[in-house]
């Protein structure tokens, strides 16, 4: 059992915890986790001992005696023998792939952000790109054709924003919209007055077919929920339109697969910019293809392998944050971003 601690989608969570273990702590940081968090770790806590693991099967045996661990994905079975750990501490705003089950008592599981300026930059560039034709343009004249008889677009200017989801990302779209002289709207599982700042109107989840029926441009940034899961669908796109684009950075499963590939084949919407997928494959290594329907054989797509927060400024932000997070834990501190407290 765990108990989930939903923050609004706008700001982190504090909790604090007692009967902490001083330090120095010990720190398992999986996969990628890596080299800066390690670095800021012997700066800040020297006598932290760091546990660097990229063989998830031998997870449960290095969480032994642990009090925290940095990683995206956990099971229960990986914290059978964890009586110590206190931190479960994602490097992702999505934390979906951690069971809350697998949560000792009294441990808590928090994510971190920094990926805002990167992803709201992506969807920038791939509205931009699938609104002015780039790609069917760069293909044509690599191969000598000159041809200029698309239909003509509309600037960005004076057409209107929608965010599904109204936290850092969607707040960072809604503001580099704005740049481009764009009118803004978005829905969010908590809504509140004080968060409408920069929009013509925030509603809730129940005004999602308002969203879709007055944006041009509709960006999915909510977290992957059970109240989230599908609520995209033929009817909304239907909404959206002949002249509407979809962009999704969230979660593939946010939007119903099938639904988003017949209205993009149909072309009863413009365009979709996808940077989150319904299929994944297995290792880093590995080859496969992103959805059981070809995308890929569609003009008017852009795709992306889950990279739209990949950039320095995302890594370097969330390493500092990683390393700021475990010095509250040694400190006794609140740690921030907490989603989720075991049971």
């Amino acid at each position: 059992r765990a108990l989930l601690v939903r923050p609004s989608e706008s700001t982190g969570r504090q909790v604090g915890l007692s009967k902490i273990r001083p330090v120095p702590l010990r720190v398992v940081l999986v996969g990628g986790s890596g080299d800066d968090v390690e670095a800021g770790l012997a700066e800040r806590l020297p006598e932290t001992d760091v546990v660097r693991l990229t063989d998830p099967v031998r997870l449960a045996e290095a969480l032994v005696g642990a009090d925290a661990v940095v990683c995206n994905r956990l099971s229960p079975a990986d914290t059978k023998k964890a009586q110590n750990l206190r931190l479960v501490q994602a490097t992702s705003a999505g934390a979906d792939r951690v069971d809350p089950a697998a949560l000792p008592p009294g441990c808590v599981l928090c994510n971190a952000y920094e990926h805002e300026d990167a992803i709201a930059e992506w969807v920038a560039m791939s509205v931009l790109v699938l609104t002015r034709h780039l790609l069917v343009y760069d293909r044509g004249l690599r191969g000598g054709q000159w041809s200029r008889d698309l239909p003509l677009e509309r600037e960005l200017r004076g057409r209107t924003l929608g965010t599904i989801g109204f936290g850092h990302i969607g707040r960072r779209v809604v503001e580099l919209g704005r740049a481009f002289g764009m009118d803004a709207v978005a829905v969010t599982r908590s809504p509140s007055p004080e968060r409408r700042s920069q929009l013509r109107w925030l509603g809730s989840l129940a005004d999602l077919d308002r969203l879709f029926e007055e944006a041009d441009v509709a960006v999915v940034c909510v977290p992957l929920a059970d109240e989230t899961e599908g609520i995209v669908g033929a009817s909304q796109l239907d909404l959206l339109g002949p002249h509407g684009y979809l962009a999704n950075v969230a979660r593939g499963a946010i939007v119903q697969e099938a639904a988003l590939y017949e209205a993009l084949r149909d072309r009863r919407i413009a365009g979709a910019a996808l940077d989150v997928w319904w299929s994944y494959p297995e290792s880093r290594d590995a080859t496969a293809r992103p959805s059981a329907y070809p995308f890929h054989e569609l003009d008017n797509v852009v795709m992306t392998p889950h990279v739209s927060g990949r950039s320095e400024g995302t890594r370097d932000g969330r390493a500092a944050f990683v390393v700021e997070q475990l010095v509250r834990l040694a400190e006794g501190r609140p740690l921030e971003n907490v989603l989720v407290v075991g049971a």
